[in-house]
């Protein structure tokens, strides 16, 4: 999901804000603490946690016990603290992205939504 849904259209609004800076930039009103840039930075940060969390996930489970056991610890230690931190990482991501460029519905859209 993270790799072919979400990035992929934050990636859109980014590059939306970015333009929104070059725009400044050229119109030589440039602000270094506007929303553009704040949010630029905060989804920078936020992405790049992710992505080491995946990297992590990733390589962890190069690494898996063969044993049930083990392997059921090994989840619970390792897997899942790391999933916990994605998805605190990408809840936040999802507050600050426009809704247009969020490729999942919202809790409201799910409970509330009728087509």
């Amino acid at each position: 999901m993270l790799k072919k849904d979400i990035f992929p259209a934050n990636q859109e609004f980014e590059n939306t804000l970015k333009d929104g800076v070059m725009l400044s930039r050229q119109l030589d009103i440039y602000d270094p603490s506007s929303y553009e840039v704040k949010t630029l930075n905060r989804i920078r940060k936020l992405k790049k946690d992710i992505l080491k969390d995946m990297e992590l996930i990733e390589r962890s489970l190069r690494q898996l016990p063969d044993d049930a056991l083990k392997r059921s610890f090994f989840y619970h230690d390792k897997i899942i603290p790391l999933m916990d931190s994605i998805r605190k990482n990408c809840d936040e991501l999802e507050l600050i992205s426009d809704r247009q460029y969020w490729p999942m519905p919202t809790y409201k859209e799910l409970l509330f939504g009728v087509d």
